[in-house]
């Protein structure tokens, strides 16, 4: 009887204990999102000139205080903001992944989003984060990763489907197809504007020759 009790007692121990946040935690999540949200809508808006504690704290309607209590300086805040940017766009582009399209359509709609975020506004902001400010660069080797991996799926869908050959080598293949991407990327980078035109024309050209060796 009493070690059925204590069997019964020990599995009760050992069940995880759900955490409620207090008031106060929840609404301290609550002013962070908030804050993030108004000062990537103030970016978009006006970009990086328009990013001070006293507009973000206006449109967020909070003291200046606040922000600095949460994030501790504006760069940390902007780099915050240029992650959650980032994510964004990789499920963006991981999503047009689609087993019923060929693999030259999964590769160029893939390639197509992950270059335009370095034409629309989160791009600029990667740059800073990434040139000017020297941080993100965990947030930038998360983006190379996830990206190269999802080259090397795309590459296995067009193995599975028979549009490539069966012994193509999708890992080494994949870490190429992203060089082609991010070396013509890093090209457009050079330039205040980025020429996305030419650029995403080049990375076109480049993964259709390689596809085309690939060819069953």
């Amino acid at each position: 009887m009493m070690r059925g009790m204590r069997g019964n007692m020990s599995r009760q121990d050992n069940e995880p204990v759900e955490q409620k946040l207090t008031k106060r935690q929840i609404q301290k999540a609550a002013t962070r999102k908030n804050i993030l949200a108004k000062t990537r809508d103030l970016f978009i808006k006006e970009g990086l000139s328009g990013i001070k504690a006293s507009a973000i704290a206006k449109q967020a309607g909070i003291g200046e205080g606040t922000i600095f209590a949460h994030f501790g300086d504006i760069n940390a805040l902007l780099s915050e903001v240029n992650q959650i940017e980032t994510e964004v766009y990789l499920n963006k582009a991981r999503k047009s992944i689609d087993e019923n399209n060929s693999v030259e359509d999964n590769l160029l709609s893939y390639t197509f989003i992950i270059m335009s975020y370095y034409v629309e506004s989160s791009g600029t902001l990667l740059r800073h984060t990434i040139f000017t400010l020297s941080r993100d660069h965990n947030n930038l080797e998360k983006l190379v990763i996830r990206s190269i991996k999802d080259y090397i799926d795309i590459l296995r869908l067009g193995v599975a489907s028979g549009e490539l050959k069966a012994d193509t080598d999708i890992k080494a293949y994949g870490d190429i197809c992203y060089s082609v991407a991010i070396s013509n990327i890093i090209a457009g980078l050079r330039f205040d504007k980025f020429d996305f035109e030419q650029r995403y024309k080049n990375v076109k050209h480049n993964l259709m020759v390689l596809l085309e060796g690939l060819r069953r």
